[in-house]
């Protein structure tokens, strides 16, 4: 059913991460959003939301940055970051599970991106034989909106490849 798959940072693989030095960023990257998790349980969605997309893209204050329509559109969907902590866990996948994908697949990281998705887009990299690994130059987790160009070169000639 799925000719190909292109991916940007694909958290699915964070229980596919087994290398001790990397399990450990990730649990101490996780420990940042102590202060999103805090806000969803007071209820109190437009600051989770805000401080959710300054730890996303490692930059505090980066919300306050961005458009005004961007902010808002955030703001309109604040309620679902509270679905990234009060939701099931998501199930265990492993670098083995990942690599029965066999359709070309390729993943995208920011270059600038936060170590926390850097190591998931490089994992699912790993696991997944022939899968190819393309950095957005000068863009972090928001790389759509970030360096649009590279990442829709980075897209389309994917696409056109598969």
């Amino acid at each position: 059913l799925v000719r190909a798959l292109f991916v940007h940072e694909p958290t699915i693989a964070g229980t596919a991460v087994t290398d001790p030095e990397s399990q450990a960023i990730l649990k101490r990257e996780r420990a940042g959003l102590a202060p999103v998790r805090e806000a969803v349980k007071h209820g109190n969605a437009a600051e989770a939301t805000r401080l959710f997309a300054d730890w996303t893209n490692d930059q505090p204050g980066g919300f306050d940055a961005l458009p005004p329509e961007t902010r808002a559109m955030h703001l309109d969907n604040a309620h679902t970051v509270a679905l990234h902590f009060e939701r099931p866990a998501p199930p265990k996948v492993t670098c083995s599970d990942l690599g029965q994908l066999k359709m070309p697949l390729g993943i995208t990281t920011g270059e600038l991106t936060r170590p926390f998705f850097k190591i998931l887009a490089e994992t699912a990299h790993r696991c997944v034989p022939g899968s190819r690994l393309i950095v957005i130059p000068g863009a972090r987790h928001a790389a759509t909106a970030q360096n649009p160009a590279a990442f829709n070169e980075a897209l389309l000639s994917f696409l056109s490849s598969h």
